[in-house]
């Protein structure tokens, strides 16, 4: 490397996020479970999550050339997707 610092995967703001993110991705699921008959049925890849990485890579991008400083990291979002995923898979399966 260049000298150029590395931020770990699973960071702090990393998970904080993600915990934040946590309930609003439940009440899309939930509301689209009421509304739609169901989001996620038996698909491979939850709607909801990816949906959301979707919206974050966005705000990431934006944020990569306002604030670079700010931007997260591919370990962050993963570590954020993971959490979602995770979240969503155990309210389906109730």
């Amino acid at each position: 490397m260049t000298g150029a610092r590395q931020r770990p995967g699973v960071s702090a703001r990393a998970v904080l996020l993600g915990f934040l993110l946590t309930p609003l991705n439940m009440l899309f699921l939930v509301k689209g479970l009421w509304m739609w008959a169901g989001v996620t049925r038996a698909e491979s890849l939850f709607t909801n999550t990816v949906g959301f990485l979707f919206l974050l890579a966005l705000l990431n991008r934006w944020l990569r050339r306002r604030r670079p400083e700010l931007a997260l990291s591919a370990g962050e979002m993963l570590t954020i997707y993971l959490m979602l995923g995770i979240g969503t898979g155990l309210t389906c399966s109730l």
